[in-house]
């Protein structure tokens, strides 16, 4: 047999008053995600999450934050008190929080290769033992790492977060599949003059700048690493 990954791990004990982070929702901005539609994008980046890994639901998100609901396999003899599914669940939904299903940010499979932090509160754990479903929120930074936190479904302390959370992509992005950038330069007057710009008082101008202006807002939602100006 070959050695395809090692790791060192580090067990810390807590104290009993120590609690983890208060859940506060995502906020204002969000937008409501269908998850076949997530499972389907993810699919097609190389995952291929099925029966209890495919596990988020009810998501909500807006750029580097998503929440939502994590379905917990039905308990058996064996399980333990956090299944890996939940676990795995925690992982993939800091995906969600980095990309719209897609927008050309996630090309490829992300490995992890490092956590920095687990934290398990064992009394919330022991106490959603029986819980359908948990709550989860999840922030993404740039290179695809993040923060999670799973909650109670009825709770508002964490009975589990992972932190700092560090990827790299299985496949590098190559010419054929990254995100296709378009551009175009126009000259113009260094100093232009108001006389010299487009009237804009008409009623088909101003449709036209309305619309412009929604597609403008639509890609910069989608596409934040474009860096679009409006």
């Amino acid at each position: 047999m070959s050695l395809n990954a090692n790791c060192h791990v580090n067990i810390l004990f807590g104290h009993g008053d120590c609690s983890l982070q208060e859940y506060s929702g995502v906020g204002f901005g969000t937008m409501d995600l269908d998850h076949e539609r997530i499972y389907a994008s993810l699919a097609n980046c190389g995952y291929q999450y099925s029966g209890d890994f495919k596990a988020i639901h009810s998501v909500k998100r807006r750029i580097g934050v998503a929440s939502g609901m994590v379905r917990v396999p039905e308990r058996t003899a064996t399980r333990s008190l956090i299944h890996p599914a939940t676990l795995d669940a925690a992982n993939h939904s800091i995906a969600v929080a980095h990309s719209y299903p897609g927008d050309g940010r996630l090309t490829s499979v992300l490995l992890p290769i490092d956590i920095s932090k687990i934290s398990i509160d064992l009394s919330q754990a022991i106490g959603s033992a029986n819980n359908e479903s948990l709550k989860f929120t999840s922030y993404s930074r740039e290179d695809g790492g993040g923060d999670v936190d799973i909650f109670p479904a009825n709770g508002s302390t964490a009975m589990l977060r992972l932190e700092g959370l560090r990827t790299k992509p299985m496949v590098a992005a190559t010419r054929s599949n990254d995100v296709h950038m378009f551009s175009e330069t126009v000259w113009g007057p260094a100093f232009p003059m108001l006389q010299n710009t487009p009237d804009v008082s008409t009623t088909q101008s101003q449709q036209d700048l309305h619309v412009m202006t929604k597609i403008a807002t639509q890609l910069c939602h989608r596409y934040p690493a474009m860096n679009i100006l409006k």
